[in-house]
C-alpha cells in the first residue's frame, strides 16, 4: 500500500485544499489542545522540521506539518488521548 492509498491521508489532504493556513492552524491547535497533545506535536514538529510550533513552520513546509498534526490528532482521538 502506498502512502497516498491511506484513506486518512486522503481525507486530510482533501480538507487542506478548502481552508486557509490560518483556519487550518486554528483547527489543529484547537484539536491538539482538546486532546492534550501539545507535547507530542512539538516533539514531532521538532523531529521533522526543526521547529516546535505551527506558527514557526514555513509556508513551504506547512502542508507537511499539518499532515503530521492531523495524524497525531486522529491517533489521539482513537486512543482516547493516550499515545503509546
Amino acid at each position: 500500500m502506498s502512502f497516498m492509498d491511506d484513506p486518512e491521508i486522503t481525507r486530510i489532504l482533501d480538507k487542506a485544499t478548502v481552508l486557509t493556513r490560518q483556519e487550518r492552524q486554528r483547527a489543529i491547535e484547537s484539536e491538539i489542545e482538546k486532546h492534550d497533545g501539545a507535547d507530542v506535536l512539538q516533539y514531532s514538529l521538532k523531529s521533522a522540521l526543526g521547529v516546535e510550533l505551527l506558527a514557526d513552520v514555513s509556508e513551504q513546509d506547512f502542508d507537511l506539518a499539518a499532515l503530521i498534526a492531523w495524524k497525531i490528532i486522529y491517533k489521539l482521538r482513537a486512543s482516547k488521548g493516550a499515545l503509546h
